[in-house]
């Protein structure tokens, strides 16, 4: 599902070197989580493998994708990605259930398919019930929940969780996980978590940790 080969991304004319030749290979349907200090690249990983930046070298390959050759990253990030956010990034001022609905724009579906997706998905992750409150009003575990559902909104083969429990208590946070892994059972899509949470991080099939830019993988 995910592969990268020799990975490079520099910034300010190479001064700065967020990845050095990250080699790593993740299969369809697995849970991989990805460790490590602040400014160890863990974030630039993940815009590269989620079509959202290109790298300076090197290629990324996502689905089948080579998004090295691909001109229209925004297309391929919309049908085969989904983001969650440690802060959620939903518009405050739309409902739980438009917010799902914002990717399904992106691939031209029609008002009635979006509106039955998103009160699909709001089922999935327990929120019928908020479907019709503006974001704003949610507790932060309910926006999380809802970041999840938008993250589904296309049934992508990818879902990348960037700290999602990060703002959140701890049992709330477990509530999250479970809630992302049901999904990604669910959906049979591959799920890469960004953590600084070892319970998190325990919770994985497969463990990496970043470094200065570099990727190993430890042993389970």
């Amino acid at each position: 599902m995910i592969r990268t080969e020799q990975l490079v991304k520099t910034y300010e004319n190479g001064a700065i070197k967020a990845l050095q030749g990250v080699d790593v290979a993740i299969a369809k349907g697995e849970f991989a989580c990805i460790m490590g200090p602040s400014g160890s690249g863990k974030s630039t990983f993940l815009n590269m493998i989620g079509a959202l930046d290109r790298p300076t070298s090197g290629r990324v390959w996502l689905n089948g994708h080579d998004l090295t050759n691909v001109p229209d990253l925004d297309r391929i990030r919309a049908r085969e990605v989904g983001f969650v956010f440690q802060l959620h990034n939903l518009i405050p001022t739309l409902t739980a259930a438009e917010n799902v609905e914002i990717p399904m724009f992106a691939v031209g579906r029609a008002r009635a398919e979006r509106q039955k997706r998103a009160a699909e998905l709001l089922e999935l992750v327990g929120l019928t019930h908020r479907a019709n409150s503006i974001a704003v009003k949610l507790s932060g575990g309910e926006r999380q929940r809802v970041s999840i559902a938008r993250a589904l909104a296309n049934r992508p083969g990818v879902i990348l969780a960037d700290e999602p429990t990060g703002d959140l208590d701890s049992a709330t946070g477990r509530e999250i996980m479970k809630t992302l892994e049901q999904m990604r059972r669910e959906s049979g899509a591959t799920l890469i978590v960004v953590t600084h949470d070892l319970e998190v991080g325990e919770r994985a099939g497969r463990w990496f940790r970043m470094r200065d830019g570099r990727m190993t993988e430890d042993a389970r």
